[in-house]
């Protein structure tokens, strides 16, 4: 896969995967409470993926969405504030995407 220096490498974790966007309740209800607007705009674009699903993510991709700059570094921020996103100890710029928040 080939990425640019400003985007991040997100590989999906999930337990399920099917020919529609293949969500939990319990982790699409629990986004919808904890992250803000653009947090859970971005976890929706990223959990609709199927597990192990590796896919390079920019500002610019996210620009298509209505997420701004600035939005985009708050919510990548708050994925990972939160839980769901968290970053490889072995590849510079790669996150793990959970539908549900790691355990910390």
């Amino acid at each position: 896969m080939n990425t640019y220096p400003n985007q991040k490498t997100i590989i999906v974790e999930k337990e399920n995967d099917g020919l529609f966007i293949n969500v939990s309740n319990t982790a699409l209800q629990k986004a919808m409470c904890n992250l803000k607007n653009y947090s859970f705009k971005l976890w929706l674009y990223i959990a609709k993926n199927q597990d192990q699903y590796t896919f390079g993510l920019s500002k610019m991709d996210c620009e298509k969405w209505g997420i701004n700059k600035s939005s985009y570094h708050g919510a990548i921020q708050d994925l990972i504030d939160k839980g769901y996103l968290k970053k490889s100890r072995r590849k510079e710029n790669t996150y793990y995407f959970s539908e549900l928040p790691y355990k910390k």
